[in-house]
């Protein structure tokens, strides 16, 4: 039994577009960081836009075999074991996505982090990239007081840098921070200026995230 190209973790609704996700990237947004301004005024549409040229790409892909079987029930865990066993090159996920990997092979220093282009020329390519995980405090806490000194202690720089590490993830303030080695791809981009907000952050409702997701996976199963 031969390798797929992705295991693509299509099972869970917030990996199931990561793929359209990483090509927009290049194809749409890096091109035109306004464009979800754009769309709300009702000035451009999906379907009118390079957003059909990166789904038809992942269809390709699934048309080409390029994602294993059953991939619509996939969770992200069995995605990230087909890659650490080798039944599979990649995994198309978050830096956050390494450790499982890493884990589930059991020697990290086989595993690599790679921005996923979306044309033939590299020069053209862009990265998502987005804001992580976030600590708040409920405003009916019943002690607030302690929490807030629970959420200063983890952003000092040398917690932050821990947790940081720990996720695979990049620090809004990196200062106390060197990210690993596997990354430098990613931050190669960054650094570049070559990245583009993941844009369902943008995106005037949770709603329209649901919708298209769903959406996508309905498309995805249709052969």
């Amino acid at each position: 039994m031969g390798k797929v190209a992705f295991a693509y973790p299509a099972q869970a609704l917030w990996a199931v577009h990561l793929p359209a996700f990483a090509l927009t990237s290049t194809l749409v947004y890096g091109q035109d960081p306004g464009f979800s301004e754009v769309q709300a005024d009702g000035r451009a549409t999906f379907s009118e836009s390079k957003w059909s040229e990166a789904l038809g790409k992942v269809l390709e892909m699934r048309d080409r075999g390029c994602f294993q079987q059953g991939f619509l029930g996939t969770p992200i865990e069995r995605a990230a074991d087909q890659v650490a066993k080798g039944s599979a090159f990649a995994v198309i996920s978050t830096s956050s996505t390494l450790g499982t990997v890493a884990a589930a092979a059991g020697d990290p220093g086989n595993i690599g982090m790679f921005v996923l282009p979306a044309t033939e020329n590299p020069k053209d390519t862009w990265v998502p990239a987005s804001a992580g995980n976030g600590l708040s405090v409920n405003s009916k806490a019943k002690n607030p007081v302690g929490a807030m000194r629970f959420i200063e202690f983890l952003s000092k720089p040398e917690e932050a840098a821990a947790a940081a590490d720990a996720q695979n993830v990049a620090r809004v303030v990196a200062s106390a921070w060197t990210h690993s080695a596997v990354l430098d791809p990613l931050f190669e981009k960054i650094d570049a200026g070559r990245a583009a907000a993941l844009i369902d952050q943008t995106w005037p409702n949770p709603e329209l995230a649901v919708n298209e997701q769903e959406e996508y996976r309905s498309s995805s199963a249709m052969g």
